[in-house]
C-alpha cells in the first residue's frame, strides 16, 4: 500500500513539475492519497524520508487552492518540509526553498549549531503531528516515532534556548499519552513514563514566562500529568496543586487559543474530582466548587467541535456536577432523611442484583437479562430513551462482580443526562435542577391508589391450595410464581406506597422482584418451556402478521365457549371443562380491551371451576395464571383512572396507551420533548406497530434469503396451528408439548442462524425510535402528535430540522370527552335523517365542536408552523400529518375552523393525511411506486338487511373506465374469493359498499359483499407489493372502538396493513349521492397523475374535492368533513 500511494503521488508530482499541469495535484483524489501516505510515515527509527518529502511537496502544491483547504495544506508543508530545509535545503525544488525563505523573512536562514537547533525545533513539530495521529487514530507507531524524535529535539536544544520549553512541554504530554493509550483499558493503567513526564512539564512551565503565549499550554500540560498520578496514588493535596495549575492555565490563555476549550474542560472535570473525593457522604460537596465546574464545563461544551469525543466527556461531566449541585442534593448533609432515601436506594439495586458467582458471566443467565428477553427488550440498538435504559440495565446486571456501585450510579447520570441533552446547557441545568427536585421527597407514584379486593381474594386462594399441596409437588413451582407476581401488584398499585413509608416499602420490594425473577426458569419449565429458547419465542410472538389475529381468536373462542356451555346440563361431566375454557377465553380478551363485563363474567366462572378442582389438579395453576394476569392488568387499568385528581375524566384507551400519555405528560413536565415523543411512539397503535414492524422485517429476509423466510412463515405458521388445536382451557397432550419442544428448537435453531446474518441482529425483536430514528417522517411536512392527558394537553411537532412542543392549555381532557360524545350524537342524528328542532341543535353542535378544534388545538398548532393563512393562489398546497390519541382519534381535524369565516379552518391552510404513529407513516413511505397502475372496483348496489346503493355502481364504472382496467365486480360478482383473488393484481382498489362494525369487538369489523363480510383479519393477512391507494366509500371505514381508541383497529388499517401506503376511508356514514359525488371528484382530480411514475397526489386530491363540496354545502360539514386521508 505505502509504494502504491508514493507512485500514485509521485506520478502526479511528476504531471505538474514537468508540464506545469496542476489538476492532479489539486485534484480531491490527491488530498486523499496524502492522507493515506501519512499513515506509513512513522517508522522504528522515527520516520520515514520519502513519505515525509512526497506527502510534503504534495502539500506545497495544494497550498494554491481556496481558502481554508489551501491553508491547511501550507501549514502541513511547512510541518512536513521544513526538516528538509534545516538541514538538507538542496534537496527541496528551488521554488519550494524560496517560498520558505520568504516566508521566514526578515530572518536569516541560520547556519551552524544555530541550524541543528533549528532542524530539532522542525523535527519538534514534526512529532506532534505524529502525536496526533496517535490521538486521533490511536496509531501507537506514530505515538513511539513522536517522542523518539521530541527526545532528540530535547537533548540538542540547550537549557536556555527559547524553544526548549515547548519541546518540553510536548514532550511531556507525548510520554503520558503513550501511557495512557498502551495500557488502554486497564483499570487504572500503569504508567511507567509518568514520573519523567512530570519532571519535564516541571521544567517547561517554570522556564515559560507568564505572558508567554506557550505558558497555559505548558501549565495545562503538568495539570494533566499530575492528576494522573493523584489518581494513581490517591493523593488528594497532589491533585489540589493540578486544579491551580489548571485554574492558571485558563487564566493566561487567550479567548483565541484554540486548545481554551479543553482547558476549560480539564478543569471542569478536575474540580468536579476535587469536590467528591472531598466529599464524606454522597451530596456533602462544596458547592461554590461544583458552581466553579458547571461554568467551565459549560464553556467547554460551547468551545468544543459538536459530536466530537471530547464534547461528549464534557458533557457528561456537566451532568454529574449539575446532578450533584442540584438543591435537593445538597440538602442532603443536614437533612438524615434524605440521607436513609439514598441508602435505600443502594440496598434496593443491591437487592435487584444479587451476585451471580463465576467470572466473566456477563449478563447472559441474570434473571434481570431473562425478563428482558420475555419481553423482547435488548441493549444496543436503537437511538430511543428505552435503548438507553436497556444499556443501563446491563450495567446494573454486571454489578457486583463486574461493575461497582459507583459505576451503576455513573451509568444512570449518563442516561438521565440525554433526556436532557437537546436543551442549551444553561437551559439544561434549570431543567436537570427541576427534574431532581420534583422527586425530593418521594417518587410520584405512577399509579393512584386502585381496589385491591380481588387480588387479595386470589392471594388467599393461592395461599390455601400452597397449603394443601405436598412439598414436593411440581405445581408448586407455578403457584408460588404467580403468588409473588400478585404480591408485587398490590404493592405496585395498591396505594400502600405513600410519603412516609416509600422506603420502607421500596426496600421490601427489591428481594421480592429478584424471588420473582429467580423463580422464572423453573416456572416455564414446569410449562413444558426451556428458557434457553425465550429469546426465539419473544421474536415468534412479535412475528404476528396482523394485530387483528389476536382479537380474532380470543373473540372466536369466546363465541365458542359460550356456545359449548350453553349446549351442556350443569351435571354434565364436560361442564367445568367448558367452564375453564370460556372463563381462559375471557381472562384473555380482557386484557386487549378492559371490558369490566368480561372480567366479572370470566372470574365468576373462575370460582365456580374452583370450587370443583382438587388443589392436585394439573389445569388448577394455569387457571389462576390466567387469572392473576387478568387482575394484575385490572389493577393497572384501574390505577390509572381512580386517581383523584384524574378519575372524572378518565380517557377510554388501552392500559400501554395510558401509561404512554402519562410519560409524554411527565417529559414535558421537565422540558424533554423527544422523550415525549418517544413514549407516545411506543404506547399508541401497539398492536398494528407490532405487525408492521414483523412485516417490515420479513420482506427485508425475503429479500435477502427467500427460501429462510419461507421456512420462518411454516414453522410460524406450525406453532399457530398447535396454539389453535389447543384451544382456550384446554390442558396440552403429552404429544402437543413434545411437539411443541420439537417446534421451539427448530424455531431456535433458525433464529440463531438469521441473528449470524448482517442486519439480522435484532431480527422480529422490537426497536423502540428515538428522534433522530422519526425525524425521516417529517420530510414531506410536519408530523403532529397530540397527547391528551387529564394533566395537560400538548402537540408535539415534527419537523425536518427538530421537534417542537407546542402547550394546548385550552384543549381539556374532560372537555374533549363531552365534545366528542356530543358530536358523535349530533352527526348520528344528522346521518339517519332527524328533522325539526333535534335536528338543528345537531347542526349547531357540529359548527360548534368543529370551531373548538380550531380554537383550542388546529390554530395555535398551524400558528406554530407558521401556517398563519392560505398559500398564495400560484402556491403549492403545504402538507401536514395528524397523529392524535384518545377522543381525539374519531374526530375530523382536518375540517377544524370556523367555516364562515375566510382563512380561519385547516382546510384554508394546508392539505391533511392521518397516521395512528410515525412508524406506520415511515411503512407506506417505503412503498415502491408501480410503474403500471391498475384498478379494482367493488360495488355493493344492494345488501340484504341495508339501505340500496344505487350510485355505487357508477361510482365502480368510472373509476374502471378512468383506469381502463378490469370490469368493476358488482352485485353477485362482488364474491369474498373474487375480491381477495383480485386484490393482488390492483394498484388502486375502490370499495362502494357497506361495511358493519362493532365498537364492542373491533376484530369484527367487514366489508359486506354479496356472500358475507370481508373480515379486517382476511384484509390484513394479505401481502400486496403493488397496492397504492385503497379508497374505502363505506361507513366507518377509519372508525375504530372506544375502548381501543389508541390501537387504530378498522378497515383502514387493515388495508394500510396488507400493503396500500394510501387509504381513503370515512369516520361515519355518509349517504350515497355524497359518497359518489366526492368519490368522482377524488378520482377526477388523479386522472392526471395515474400515468405519472410519482406518488399518487391522494391527499391532494381528497382536499380539493372537500374545497368544493364545502363550497357547495358550506353550512353542512356532516356531509363532506367525513371522509379523510391515511398513509403516505
Amino acid at each position: 500500500m505505502r509504494d502504491r500511494l508514493l507512485a500514485a503521488v509521485q506520478s502526479r508530482l511528476d504531471l505538474a513539475v514537468r508540464a506545469g499541469d496542476l489538476s492532479g495535484v489539486h485534484a480531491p483524489q490527491a488530498g486523499e492519497e496524502a492522507d493515506g501516505l501519512l499513515a506509513f510515515l512513522a517508522t522504528p527509527r522515527g520516520v520515514d524520508a520519502q513519505v515525509l518529502y512526497t506527502a510534503g511537496l504534495l502539500h506545497w502544491f495544494r497550498a494554491a487552492l481556496p481558502e481554508e483547504e489551501g491553508q491547511e495544506s501550507w501549514a502541513l508543508a511547512v510541518v512536513l518540509l521544513m526538516p528538509f530545509y534545516m538541514s538538507r535545503a538542496e534537496a527541496l525544488p528551488a521554488p519550494v526553498r524560496a517560498s520558505f525563505t520568504r516566508a521566514l523573512s526578515p530572518s536569516v536562514r541560520p547556519a551552524g549549531e544555530e541550524l541543528v537547533r533549528a532542524h530539532a525545533e522542525a523535527m519538534g513539530n514534526l512529532a506532534m503531528l505524529l502525536v496526533i495521529r496517535l490521538v486521533r487514530q490511536r496509531d501507537h507507531r506514530a505515538g513511539q516515532a513522536g517522542l523518539r524524535l521530541l527526545r532528540d529535539a530535547e537533548q540538542v536544544l540547550p537549557p536556555g534556548h527559547p524553544s526548549r520549553p515547548l519541546v518540553l512541554c510536548n514532550l511531556g504530554y507525548t510520554l503520558v499519552l503513550n501511557d495512557l493509550f498502551a495500557h488502554q483499558g486497564e483499570d487504572p493503567p500503569p504508567m511507567p513514563q509518568l514520573e519523567t513526564a512530570i519532571t519535564v512539564l516541571r521544567e517547561a512551565f517554570a522556564t515559560t514566562p507568564r505572558a508567554h503565549l506557550n505558558h497555559a499550554r505548558c501549565a495545562n500540560g503538568l495539570a494533566l500529568g499530575l492528576r494522573c498520578k493523584a489518581i494513581l496514588t490517591q493523593d488528594r493535596p497532589l491533585l489540589g496543586e493540578s486544579v491551580e495549575l489548571l485554574r492558571t492555565a485558563v487564566a493566561t490563555a487567550t479567548e483565541v487559543d484554540e486548545n481554551l476549550p479543553q482547558m476549560c474542560a480539564d478543569l471542569g472535570d478536575a474540580l468536579l474530582m476535587w469536590a467528591e473525593s472531598g466529599a464524606e457522604r454522597p451530596g456533602d460537596v462544596d458547592t461554590a466548587v461544583l458552581d466553579e465546574a458547571i461554568a467551565m464545563l459549560e464553556r467547554a461544551v460551547i468551545g468544543l467541535p459538536d459530536g466530537s469525543e471530547e464534547q461528549d466527556r464534557a458533557k457528561t461531566g456537566f451532568t454529574r456536577a449539575t446532578m450533584l449541585r442540584a438543591p435537593s442534593r445538597v440538602r442532603e448533609k443536614r437533612d438524615p432523611k434524605t440521607r436513609k432515601h439514598l441508602e435505600v436506594m443502594d440496598g434496593f439495586v443491591s437487592s435487584m442484583v444479587p451476585r451471580q458467582g463465576g467470572e466473566g458471566s456477563g449478563d447472559g443467565g441474570h434473571p434481570l437479562a431473562f425478563v428482558a428477553k420475555l419481553l423482547g427488550m435488548v441493549s444496543g440498538g436503537g437511538n430511543s430513551r428505552s435503548a438507553q435504559l436497556m444499556d443501563f440495565a446491563t450495567t446494573l446486571m454486571r454489578y457486583p462482580d463486574e461493575a461497582g456501585l459507583a459505576e451503576v450510579h455513573a451509568k444512570a447520570m449518563e442516561t438521565l443526562e440525554a433526556q436532557f441533552s437537546h436543551l442549551p446547557p444553561g437551559e439544561r441545568e434549570e431543567a436537570m435542577r427541576a427534574y431532581l427536585d420534583s422527586a425530593e421527597e418521594a417518587p410520584s407514584p405512577a399509579f393512584g391508589p386502585a381496589d385491591t379486593t380481588e387480588l387479595d381474594a386470589l392471594l388467599e386462594i393461592h395461599e390455601r391450595v400452597l397449603r394443601e399441596l405436598p412439598e414436593d409437588h411440581q405445581d408448586r413451582v407455578m403457584l408460588t410464581f404467580n403468588r409473588r407476581g400478585l404480591l408485587l401488584a398490590r404493592l405496585q398499585y395498591g396505594g400502600q406506597v405513600s410519603r412516609e413509608n416509600w422506603t420502607e416499602e421500596l426496600a421490601e420490594l427489591g428481594p421480592l422482584m429478584t424471588e420473582a425473577e429467580g423463580g422464572l426458569p423453573a416456572m416455564l419449565g414446569r410449562m413444558g418451556l426451556s428458557p434457553d429458547h425465550m429469546e426465539s419465542w419473544v421474536m415468534l410472538a412479535h412475528a404476528q402478521q396482523s394485530p387483528f389475529e389476536a382479537l380474532a381468536r380470543t373473540a372466536a373462542g369466546i363465541r365458542q365457549g359460550r356456545r359449548r356451555l350453553a349446549a351442556l346440563p350443569a351435571d354434565d361431566p364436560a361442564y367445568p371443562q367448558a367452564q375453564k375454557a370460556l372463563a381462559h377465553a375471557l381472562f384473555a380478551h380482557y386484557q386487549l380491551d378492559h371490558d369490566e363485563a368480561r372480567y366479572q363474567e370470566a372470574a365468576g366462572l373462575a370460582r365456580r371451576v374452583l370450587d370443583t378442582l382438587a388443589a392436585t389438579d394439573p389445569y388448577l395453576p394455569f387457571l389462576l395464571m390466567a387469572w392473576g394476569s387478568a387482575v394484575t392488568s385490572r389493577l393497572q387499568h384501574s390505577a390509572l383512572t381512580e386517581d383523584a385528581e384524574t378519575a372524572e375524566h378518565a380517557l377510554p384507551s388501552s392500559a400501554v396507551a395510558r401509561l404512554a400519555s402519562n410519560s409524554a405528560a411527565d417529559a414535558l413536565g421537565y422540558r424533554d420533548a423527544p422523550g415525549a415523543l418517544e413514549a407516545l411512539e411506543d404506547g399508541r397503535a401497539h398492536l398494528l406497530s407490532g405487525a408492521l414492524n414483523a412485516r417490515r422485517e420479513l420482506d427485508q429476509l425475503r429479500r435477502t434469503d427467500a427460501g429462510l423466510a419461507a421456512r420462518l412463515v411454516e414453522l410460524r405458521e406450525q406453532v399457530h396451528d398447535l396454539q389453535a388445536r389447543g384451544g382456550f382451557g384446554r390442558m396440552p397432550r403429552p404429544q402437543d408439548l413434545a411437539e411443541y419442544r420439537d417446534l421451539a428448537g427448530q424455531w431456535k435453531e433458525l433464529m440463531d442462524r438469521l441473528q449470524g446474518m448482517p442486519g439480522f441482529e435484532r431480527f422480529l425483536l422490537p426497536l423502540p425510535l428515538g428522534l433522530p430514528d422519526l425525524l425521516p417522517a417529517a420530510a414531506e411536512g410536519p408530523v403532529i402528535s397530540v397527547n391528551v392527558n387529564p394533566r395537560r394537553c400538548d402537540a408535539l411537532v415534527l419537523r425536518p430540522d427538530g421537534l417542537v412542543p407546542v402547550a394546548l392549555p385550552e384543549l381539556r381532557a374532560g372537555e374533549l370527552i363531552e365534545q366528542a360524545d356530543a358530536f358523535h350524537e349530533a352527526v348520528a342524528v344528522l346521518t339517519h335523517g332527524g328533522e325539526g328542532l333535534l335536528a338543528g341543535q345537531a347542526r349547531q353542535v357540529v359548527r360548534e365542536t368543529l370551531g373548538w378544534l380550531w380554537d383550542v388545538l388546529a390554530e395555535p398548532v398551524l400558528d406554530a408552523l407558521g401556517l398563519t393563512g392560505p398559500p398564495p393562489p400560484d402556491g403549492s398546497w403545504p402538507r401536514l400529518w395528524w397523529s392524535p390519541t384518545g377522543p381525539l382519534n374519531s374526530l375530523p381535524l382536518h375540517a377544524a375552523g370556523h367555516h364562515t369565516r375566510p382563512g380561519d379552518s385547516v382546510l384554508d391552510r394546508a392539505v391533511s393525511s392521518y397516521t395512528p404513529t410515525l412508524r406506520a407513516l415511515l411503512h407506506s413511505r417505503a412503498h415502491p411506486v408501480t410503474a403500471r397502475r391498475t384498478a379494482l372496483a367493488v360495488a355493493m348496489p344492494e345488501t340484504p338487511g341495508h339501505a340500496p346503493l344505487p350510485r355505487t355502481v357508477d361510482e365502480a364504472g368510472a373509476l374502471a373506465a378512468r383506469t381502463g382496467g378490469a370490469a368493476p365486480l358488482v352485485g353477485a360478482a362482488a364474491t369474498r374469493e373474487a375480491v381477495l383473488a383480485a386484490l393482488p393484481g390492483a394498484a388502486v382498489a375502490h370499495f362502494a359498499c357497506h361495511a358493519g362494525s362493532d365498537p364492542a369487538d373491533p376484530a369484527a369489523s367487514h366489508l359486506l359483499l354479496h356472500d358475507g363480510p370481508l373480515s379486517l383479519t382476511a384484509i390484513s393477512a394479505l401481502h400486496l407489493d403493488g397496492a397504492e391507494l385503497a379508497y374505502l366509500s363505506a361507513c366507518g371505514t377509519a372508525r375504530g372502538s372506544a375502548r381501543l381508541a389508541d390501537e387504530a383497529i378498522h378497515v383502514a388499517s387493515a388495508f394500510q396493513l396488507a400493503g396500500y401506503a394510501q387509504a381513503v376511508a370515512t369516520l361515519w356514514e355518509i349517504g350515497d349521492g355524497v359518497a359518489a359525488e366526492v368519490a368522482a371528484g377524488f378520482h377526477g382530480a388523479l386522472d392526471g397523475a395515474l400515468d405519472a411514475a410519482d406518488r399518487l397526489p391522494g391527499a391532494l386530491a381528497l382536499h380539493t374535492v372537500t374545497r368544493r363540496m364545502r363550497e357547495a354545502m358550506p353550512g353542512e360539514p356532516w356531509t363532506w368533513a367525513a371522509l379523510l386521508h391515511a398513509g403516505a
